[in-house]
């Protein structure tokens, strides 16, 4: 079979009303100007970064936070991973419990995640991430990303290595009553070791999971969605039927069925997606014709959130079969078909939700049907 390739730079337009931010090659922190598209290499391998709008409700300066005990020693005016000196090191005697630096923001209900990039400098490496009045607080080795302990309220944390020594940490919880909380990064307790370490980049905003930094100084500020226009299918040849792989990763979901790709024909009631499936923490491909449901793989297990995920199906009339990591379905031979005209990526369908974040590797299609075998392997 013959396969020609294009990059995701050449087939998609994309529009983005405010800069963005993504991870380079090199581990470091970029800039991407309006409507450029971003590449990231936050799973290993270059990807196109697709995500729904967000804010970050803080101010990223630590220099403005207050320091708590007063005992801290904060040194400002320290170079941060964009090269610029708004990052702050904050060293630990040990004479004190909870010294570093912490501001009260405003938080609606809902799921919301802090974020910030740490670099450490000596000692012991346990620092201590979140907020204790919405009792979301996380205490994390910033070398190695290991979780020492947390709270009841925090719903997942990451850990994210970057470049030069920086790493990216986040901590996850729930507002149940909206009001003004503190945020803060600490150093623990009382004799548990002298250190110091760099911290920047502050970031709160509404959401499960972080997404790309969002630079901010005195004020909220919000990056646009990406939005990619429907991609033409019309000479992909797919009448007969056809086969589609995507590889990529999903970090932070808006809703319960945040779609990844949808094929269809301008119609919403006539479609091809997978999306994850919030309900059943699963990833989900399904069909639909003109509004009747049609077929669906779902596997309870596989990849999660943050995990990097390969699905395929091979769909004609009377033929639906699909994969996920390796693991492959049944024959469904009871499908009606009707060929797809557009191809949209990452929740930029005509109705569905759209991920906080997604990382898309790439999407293949084949103008022919995969075999069980070729399923399997394309996705293991």
């Amino acid at each position: 079979m013959s396969l020609q390739t294009k990059s995701f730079a050449d087939l998609i337009t994309l529009t983005r009303a405010s800069v963005g931010t993504y991870l380079g090659a090199d581990g470091l922190i970029k800039t991407a100007a309006v409507d450029v598209p971003r590449f990231d290499f936050s799973t290993g391998k270059k990807a196109l970064l697709l995500e729904s709008s967000a804010t970050n409700l803080v101010d990223t300066p630590l220099a403005s936070w207050i320091n708590n005990n007063g005992a801290a020693t904060i040194t400002t005016g320290v170079e941060d991973i964009l090269g610029t000196a708004t990052a702050i090191t904050i060293t630990y005697d040990g004479s004190a419990t909870n010294m570093g630096v912490y501001k009260g923001f405003a938080a609606a209900v809902g799921a919301i995640t802090f974020s910030m990039f740490v670099k450490w400098v000596s000692g012991a490496t346990v620092w201590r991430f979140g907020s204790d009045t919405l009792g979301m607080y996380a205490h994390i080795d910033v070398t190695t990303g290991e979780l020492s302990t947390k709270s009841a309220g925090v719903t997942g944390y990451t850990f994210t290595v970057l470049g030069n020594g920086w790493a990216r940490v986040s901590v996850s919880g729930t507002v149940s009553t909206a009001g003004t909380y503190g945020f803060s990064v600490y150093s623990g307790t009382v004799g548990t070791g002298i250190r110091s370490a760099t911290f920047s980049g502050a970031q709160l905003e509404q959401g499960s999971g972080a997404t790309s930094y969002i630079p901010t100084t005195t004020a909220a500020v919000t990056r646009a969605a990406d939005i990619v226009a429907p991609i033409d299918l019309s000479g992909f040849y797919l009448g007969d039927g056809y086969s589609i792989v995507v590889k990529g990763r999903m970090d932070a979901v808006l809703g319960d069925y945040d779609r990844v790709v949808q094929l269809d024909a301008g119609s919403d009631v006539t479609r091809q997606d997978f999306l994850w499936n919030k309900p059943t923490s699963s990833f989900r491909g399904e069909v639909y014709d003109d509004g009747e449901y049609q077929a669906a793989f779902l596997v309870s297990d596989g990849p999660q959130l943050r995990e990097v995920f390969a699905m395929a199906f091979a769909l004609g009339e009377n033929h639906f079969r699909a994969a996920r990591n390796g693991v492959v379905g049944a024959l469904d031979s009871s499908v009606s078909y009707a060929t797809p005209l557009y191809l949209r990526l990452g929740g930029n369908s005509i109705a569905g939700g759209r991920p906080a974040r997604l990382l898309l590797e790439s999407v293949l299609i084949y103008p022919s049907l995969l075999n069980e075998a070729q399923l399997i392997e394309v996705t293991a």
